[in-house]
């Protein structure tokens, strides 16, 4: 079968009953040719028949992204230069020697980065050094500069922006031959927070473009060129928080990747394997009367993760926006009232604190290779003094009650959120 140009497919979604699902995680703007890049996907697909042989399986696709997710970057940035100014005066034929006419020079361009909802990750960002627009010179004939265009630089909702504070410091490095050579290099002392993009479309300026040099013309007390000031100078660090309502905690191969791909079109790798899932994964619900539940999946936790061990709890920054969490216990496991209270425990030893106390719900999966499921979740239950609901995502069994509790715990969670915000703006006035 030929294969048609990826940049030019269109992406045919089945109608669903009850949940129309949609990944955030396909990268519909960003496809190439696959005879320039063996790693590069094609676009999905998908029809009433089925996948075609000529799309890549979702297990390839998630493993180009987990070798990509990036979600920390080091930049610098560098404001626009301004143009200089012009010293020159009127002369013809007729006048030898007139009246002033130099140009001012334009100002240097701004460089600002704007939230987009088209990225995922701060993948995009391939360069360690970004620079404005420098602004043109001034001219004779009074003919002032073009100052230099901003510059809007697109990044992923949710990422904050930090603004390291350096210092110089001088050390002692080995050279070639073996011998000490004193360098002076910048370290980090700190940092400051500048914005968080949390909005489409929100920007934030981050360097500015340096002030433009001026012109005889219309400073006539000016007798030498004023040359262009340079740009702003800064240090950024890029940290990408992933906005979503719930998120997914707990052990590894809980289910957590599996229930996820069977509530969304997301595709996270799912393997028989512990920690399978090595990057956060993120993917949508959307129900007939157009409310929409985003959904984020994190690598697994494990006791002792917030003193490093496995893969760390760093990545529980992707779940700090969440309103609600999911905890998905095994229901093969002979102990889930102790791997609950580790779950807990980890996220209350989190920096932020604020993982703990969010709304929850427990979901005990797997529950199609447990003959005796029923009494361990009634004896979970009565152990926490929670609900438990009983799953298995990859027989699709329960499903329609959790995601009807999930949309009660948002939807509460969004009104109390948003009487909270109208008391503050009634205090502010």
């Amino acid at each position: 079968m030929q294969k048609l140009n990826p940049l030019f497919k269109r992406i045919f979604v089945p109608q669903q009953f009850a949940v129309q699902h949609i990944a955030l995680n396909i990268y519909p703007l960003r496809y190439f040719s696959n005879s320039s890049n063996d790693n590069t996907p094609y676009d999905r697909f998908y029809s009433s028949q089925g996948k075609t042989e000529d799309f890549i399986t979702a297990d390839e696709q998630s493993n180009f992204h987990e070798r990509n997710f990036a979600d920390k970057r080091k930049v610098k940035v560098i404001g626009g230069k301004g143009g200089n100014g012009c010293i020159s005066f009127y002369r013809d034929r007729v006048v030898r020697s007139g009246a002033p006419e130099g140009g001012d020079g334009g100002k240097g361009g701004d460089f600002y980065f704007r939230a987009s909802r088209r990225l995922q990750d701060l993948r995009v960002i391939k360069r360690l050094e970004f620079k404005g627009n420098d602004g043109k010179n001034g001219r004779a004939g009074n003919m002032m500069g073009k100052d230099g265009a901003d510059i809007y630089y697109n990044v992923p909702i949710g990422t904050l922006v930090w603004q390291l504070r350096t210092k110089k410091k001088k050390i002692n490095l080995k050279d070639e031959k073996g011998n000490l050579v004193e360098q002076v290099v910048p370290v980090e002392i700190g940092k400051k927070l500048i914005a968080d993009l949390d909005v489409e479309g929100k920007a934030v300026l981050v360097a500015k473009g340096g002030a433009a040099g001026r012109g005889n013309g219309l400073h006539p007390g000016i007798t030498q060129i004023e040359y262009g000031k340079p740009g702003e100078v800064v240090d950024v660090l890029l940290e990408l928080k992933s906005l979503a309502d719930i998120g997914f905690v707990g052990f590894p191969n809980a289910g957590k990747s599996t229930l996820l791909a069977c509530l969304t079109r997301a595709f996270p790798k799912i393997a028989p394997y512990p920690f399978t899932t090595l990057s956060p994964t993120v993917g949508k619900i959307r129900f007939l009367d157009d409310f929409e539940m985003t959904l984020a999946d994190i690598p697994g936790l494990i006791e002792g993760s917030y003193e490093n061990k496995g893969l760390g709890h760093d990545f529980l920054r992707h779940i700090e926006r969440t309103s609600v969490l999911v905890y998905i216990l095994d229901a093969t496991d002979e102990d889930l009232v102790g791997t609950y209270r580790i779950l807990q425990k980890e996220l209350e030893n989190y920096p932020s604190g604020s993982l703990a106390t969010k709304r929850s719900i427990v979901v005990c999966n797997k529950i199609d290779i447990e003959e005796n499921w029923e009494f361990k979740v009634k004896f979970l239950s009565n152990s926490i003094g929670h609900e438990v609901i009983a799953i298995s995502g990859k027989h699709s069994i329960g499903l329609e009650k959790l995601v009807t509790k999930l949309r009660e715990l948002v939807l509460a969670e969004k009104a109390e959120q948003a009487k909270k915000n109208q008391e503050m703006e009634e205090r502010s006035y």
